[in-house]
């Protein structure tokens, strides 16, 4: 992440932890002033630098840091009794660990600096030497008076000098990192902005208690120089919630109970501040401070490179304060949500799913890159749900889950109620039990946005369904769509009409080839039909009825053609992309939607042909005029007589062999077709044993000579098929 990330980020909330007297002493040369003359250079602060005598030790409790600040103090002073030019003070760079060191070519190791001079070689220059003793100062007053100060206590002392927050917020950090302290030494403190709920309890100094659990809405967090303890005895888990309208939505819904008995929510709200992350580190890292505790920790973000950012940041530390990550980096956080297999497909847009700004996707590829040059790794899993976002250019909120009725709810206890305690044996961290929490409570409904197969990079099943018009098609893609199947859905009917809605390619061809010879190509403009630009503002829809006496009819073949040529490439480039999406997410089976599965050529393509039909046409007559009411019965018949044969097609389905292809008989009720689908559903996910599945990832070659048998062995089928029926044909 850029530094200009964190400039606002750590404005008013800083660490709150005790540092050592040992440190000071030890690094209190750090921050060096120096002074010069024309021609002569003068080190001003040749007493902190080359002198042995160590600084005097006061009673004072902040004594050591005082004494510091004033030997800069009377350097400062020194240099202007003896009219220096130029006064200078050194501060050391804070940036990565790797980036900030200079290495010698003899192999020396140095941290980079920069200076801020006075008078300077600019105004500009003046006034940064001017903003740091101004802060120092102040600090140096309120570490005499034991006070703590915030950033923005310092930033009101004088606006005037300091101009904006940021400005106070760089330079106290770069002066505690000079030191080589934390900012509690320098009594600038954190004014946190973060909120806890949940099964803690945190003893003050002053023996007072903190119990989380009093208040669903959230505690502000405590500052750990008031905490003598924290009970963890119940804590099981941990969640970490990037926005603070998802930890009130979850402190609000069933799942406080659960929270209240066995777990802990956070949240900073955004960004992570230094205080947060630092109640984080106390509560997950085993000290005696909290009875040796160290319970899972897992995330919950936004799908999008700033959710990842955030979750980053709580797991290593950031890059602007990488000097303080040590103290409050939490490494074992687990990602739980939200990914890209938790995104819902059933539509080609669905609500809440958005696409990537530009600034969404330089960040998201800043990341990546910076995995080759930054001393700060994010996990495999991470990166590849960043490509992810890059590759289908999308993001989500985690507002998404609201879309499924206690879709969150779900979530969490699918996840957390039921954790065991699996160790890992090269790190020694908390995973998740692959037991099912279903199987050990079966009133419980698991959360399944998406149908995630760990094993998904493997194989996917492409599963076709067909049918024939009211034979009930529309009723089973419902079905396999929704829980607990959750399958994602490519319906070449709302396929072909997406692919030319106004702004699509496929639209604008049509335009070009047909809008000099069609006038009325394109529906009239009324404040109905959007106006001129149409309701999406890229122009006004397509005039069917137009359309298609422009290319049907006789002597209109080539028209014909053409319009074939532009929409049938459309609908095929978009349901592969579909397809490519699914996959991508995990899904183990996508579902082709297509009633003329068979007539369009998809047949080879796909590993299994699910056929829904009925074995009475009556019931099939009955069906249409009752679904289409205006229908006569001569009309009903002739839509029928126009299509294939239902029967026929279950007939063809069945050719392909056992789970190949499969037929469901819909002639009763709608009980009778779920429980159908649940049998059929079962043997086709039991197809294919997973050994199988590794040889064919394992081995390319075996899987090009699986795959290429697969679509000869359908199209000999389909061939042998069609051979069948001429032969019956010309016996009539």
């Amino acid at each position: 992440m850029d530094d200009d990330d964190f400039e606002d980020l750590f404005g008013d909330v800083e660490l709150l932890q005790d540092s050592s007297q040992e440190s000071l002493t030890s690094t209190a040369a750090n921050l060096n002033c120096e002074g010069s003359q024309p021609n002569t250079p003068v080190n001003v602060d040749e007493r902190v630098t080359s002198s042995q005598t160590p600084f005097s030790i006061r009673d004072h409790p902040n004594g050591l840091v005082i004494d510091k600040i004033e030997d800069i103090f009377e350097q400062v002073t020194d240099a202007l009794l003896n009219d220096r030019n130029e006064i200078s003070i050194t501060l050391k760079s804070r940036t990565s660990r790797k980036r900030s060191l200079d290495i010698s070519e003899d192999g020396k190791v140095s941290c980079r600096t920069k200076q801020v001079s006075f008078p300077g070689k600019t105004a500009e220059e003046a006034w940064r030497f001017a903003v740091v003793i101004r802060i120092l100062e102040l600090m140096h007053e309120a570490l005499r008076k034991d006070v703590v100060l915030s950033k923005r206590d310092i930033f009101y002392q004088d606006p005037a000098l300091f101009g904006s927050q940021p400005v106070v917020d760089r330079y106290v950090d770069d002066i505690a990192h000079t030191f080589n302290i934390t900012r509690t030494a320098l009594n600038v403190t954190a004014v946190a902005k973060g909120i806890v709920a949940g099964a803690a309890t945190f003893c003050r100094r002053d023996g007072s208690m903190i119990d989380c659990a009093a208040d669903r809405e959230g505690l502000l967090i405590p500052n750990l120089k008031e905490i003598l303890s924290v009970n963890m005895a119940s804590v099981k888990w941990i969640l970490v919630i990037e926005k603070e309208a998802t930890f009130r939505s979850i402190a609000a819904s069933m799942f406080w109970e659960t929270t209240a008995s066995e777990g802990i929510i956070l949240t900073a709200k955004g960004y992570p501040d230094l205080a947060s992350r630092a109640l984080l580190r106390f509560v997950s890292h085993p000290s005696t401070k909290n009875g040796f505790a160290s319970p899972p920790v897992f995330g919950l973000a936004d799908f999008d490179p700033d959710g990842v950012a955030i979750l980053s940041t709580y797991k290593h530390g950031s890059k602007a304060l990488a000097h303080e990550s040590d103290g409050h980096s939490v490494p074992q956080l687990q990602w739980l949500g939200l990914k890209s297999s938790h995104l819902p497909h059933d539509e080609r847009n669905p609500q809440g799913v958005l696409k990537l700004t530009s600034r969404d996707r330089r960040k998201a590829r800043a990341m990546l890159e910076q995995q080759h040059t930054s001393d700060v790794r994010l996990d495999e899993e991470w990166q590849s749900e960043l490509r992810q976002m890059l590759m289908l250019n999308v993001k989500a909120e985690l507002q998404i889950l609201d879309a499924i009725p206690n879709g969150m709810v779900k979530l969490l206890s699918s996840s957390l109620c039921y954790l065991g305690q699996a160790v890992h044996p090269s790190r020694g961290s908390w995973e998740l039990r692959a037991t099912s929490p279903e199987a050990q409570h079966p009133n419980l409904v698991p959360l399944s946005l998406s149908h995630h197969n760990t094993t998904h990079i493997t194989r996917m099943l492409l599963l076709g369904l067909t049918g024939s018009i009211a034979t009930g098609k529309s009723t089973v893609s419902n079905i396999l769509s929704s829980p607990p199947y959750n399958l994602p859905i490519v319906d070449a009917d709302k396929v072909a009409r997406q692919v030319v809605e106004p702004g699509t390619f496929g639209y604008q061809k049509i335009l070009d080839t047909f809008g000099p010879s069609t006038p009325d190509l394109l529906v009239p403009a009324t404040p109905e039909n959007g106006g001129e630009k149409g309701h999406n503002g890229k122009g006004r829809p397509l005039n069917r009825p137009a359309l298609g006496r422009r290319v049907f009819g006789e002597g209109k073949d080539e028209d014909r053609k053409a319009l074939n040529g532009i929409v049938h490439p459309a609908i095929r480039g978009e349901m592969y992309k579909q397809m490519l999406f699914a996959y991508l997410r995990g899904s183990w089976a996508v579902v082709l939607d297509v009633p003329l599965l068979f007539e369009s050529g998809w047949e080879p393509l796909c590993g299994t042909i699910l056929v829904v039909a009925v074995k009475d046409p009556k019931v099939q007559m009955e069906r249409l005029r009752a679904r289409d009411e205006h229908l006569t019965e001569e009309d009903a018949k002739n839509r029928v007589a126009a299509q294939w044969d239902v029967r026929d097609k279950a007939e063809r389905c069945l050719r392909r062999g056992d789970k190949a292809g499969v037929v469901v008989w819909n002639d009763g009720g709608k009980e009778d077709l779920k429980r159908q689908i649940d049998q059929v559903m079962s043997q086709v996910r039991t197809g294919s044993p997973q050994w199988w599945a590794w040889m064919l990832l394992l081995c390319p070659p075996l899987a090009v000579l699986s795959g290429g048998w697969s679509y000869v062995r359908s199209w000999w089928i389909k061939k042998q098929w069609e051979k069948e029926k001429q032969r019956e044909k010309a016996k009539l």
